[in-house]
């Protein structure tokens, strides 16, 4: 992101309908061949739904919108058993916060919904998890190669057949000496979260995908999207699980 000044417009996605069968028919097509032989999801997504782009849009500084010095750092809540422990840390979850919106900066706990390695690998939990959340959430991945990556949610996960979420989201990838990169919404267009049965897609447009869940919960991939120009948030473009968390923020 070349500067600090950022589109943003706080405003739920224009719906977009596809129809069940015509997503698992993609998804399935994007799995079993090559992007170089098959067009990608989303590009596939982009001609079935039809999304006004947006036109104009104001811009705004971080200061005004996200928090940028943290009164207090968050308490990370879990029901973890006592041998084990969240791989979302107390200074990732802090840099986090910086990028909030004000209104969830004042959520002094986190609460853990969803823990891959203690709830089990199945999409169907993670969305029963979800549920319990009535407000924004963050997705936070662990991949196998020790990549930590995930996006900040406008609305809880669940199984839709459009697109939905607001400006607020936002992908992050923590990188190396303590330190995080953030990609915003940048306003080119309203693919923010679309999610199934058969796959989680955060960010979208010209055939790319920003952040993608394979309904295995295993296999995933990342590519530079429009949405939020963001580099790929793995260090190669697919990738696979370690763990996966959600985490709901308690005032």
């Amino acid at each position: 992101m070349a500067s600090w000044l950022i589109p943003f417009r706080k405003k739920r996605a224009k719906i977009a309908t596809v129809s069940p069968t015509t997503v698992n028919c993609i998804a399935q097509d994007f799995y079993k061949d090559s992007f170089d032989t098959k067009r990608s999801l989303e590009d596939q997504l982009d001609r079935q739904a039809h999304v006004e782009p947006l036109t104009t849009h104001p811009l705004i500084t971080p200061s005004s919108s996200f928090s940028i010095q943290p009164d207090y750092p968050p308490v990370l809540v879990d029901d973890l058993p006592p041998w084990t422990s969240p791989f979302l840390q107390s200074w990732l979850a802090e840099y986090i916060q910086v990028w909030l919106p004000s209104r969830i900066h004042a959520a002094h706990h986190w609460h853990m919904l969803y823990s891959l390695a203690n709830d089990g690998c199945s999409i169907q939990t993670l969305y029963s998890r979800a549920k319990e959340c009535h407000g924004p959430m963050l997705l936070v991945i662990r991949t196998t190669e020790d990549e930590v990556i995930g996006a900040y949610l406008s609305e809880p996960l669940k199984p839709s057949r459009q697109y939905y979420g607001s400006g607020e989201c936002f992908l992050w990838k923590s990188v190396h000496n303590h330190s995080l990169k953030v990609y915003p919404w940048t306003g080119a267009n309203e693919y923010l979260i679309y999610s199934n049965q058969d796959f989680i897609a955060i960010g979208g447009g010209e055939g790319q995908v920003g952040l993608y869940l394979h309904g295995n919960l295993f296999h995933g991939h990342s590519q530079r999207c429009s949405t939020f120009a963001n580099e790929c948030l793995s260090t190669t473009p697919q990738f696979e699980c370690l763990d996966i968390e959600l985490w709901q923020f308690i005032f």
